[in-house]
């Protein structure tokens, strides 16, 4: 007999799994209940994947949250690239710095990204899924590069933009910086 769990976990080939259903996931453990007649479940023995499982079961709320948007917001890029089982793969700590990366995308749905790096090092530290994301979102490959060379002599004169010559005063402007450029 299956019994549930009232939190979800990623499919990583250990036999748990998440279970879809309308914003809830749960996970069956196919351990036979004692109290079914049948004898006590062995103890699970501290061992890598009992760990594993343990950190992933830690955040079984927010996986259920990603799972829920995952089946239906097909836009939200970010979710859509969320590996359940790259997740486990993480130690606690990256899997808790990981889903901060990702909260926004299961808090607004309906956004086109999804989610934000939160130190320069996430794009290293979660390539498998920066990349995957970045790829999406520009559309590239995984081995195609950006080349500028930052020369903005023919904007304006000589690379100055005056916008008095185009008859408006002061104004505020906003940059938005997608990545930082390190050398």
């Amino acid at each position: 007999h299956a019994r549930q769990l009232s939190t979800a976990a990623a499919g990583d080939g250990s036999g748990f799994l998440i279970a879809g259903g309308v914003g809830v996931a749960a996970i069956a453990c196919m351990a036979p209940r004692a109290d079914e007649g049948h004898a006590a479940a062995p103890s699970i023995q501290a061992d890598e994947a009992s760990k594993k499982l343990l950190s992933v079961l830690a955040h079984g709320e927010e996986l259920a949250k990603i799972a829920k948007v995952k089946a239906t917001m097909p836009d939200n890029i970010a979710i859509q690239k969320f590996d359940f089982e790259y997740f486990a793969t993480l130690d606690p700590a990256q899997q808790t710095r990981l889903l901060k990366c990702l909260k926004t995308g299961w808090e607004n749905p309906d956004s086109g990204l999804g989610c934000y790096a939160m130190a320069p090092s996430d794009y290293d530290e979660f390539a498998p899924f920066f990349d995957a994301v970045c790829q999406e979102y520009h559309k590239a490959s995984a081995d195609a590069t950006h080349v500028t060379d930052w020369d903005a002599s023919a904007v304006g004169d000589k690379g100055v933009l005056d916008v008095t010559k185009l008859g408006l005063s002061e104004l505020s402007m906003r940059v938005r910086v997608g990545r930082n450029l390190t050398q």
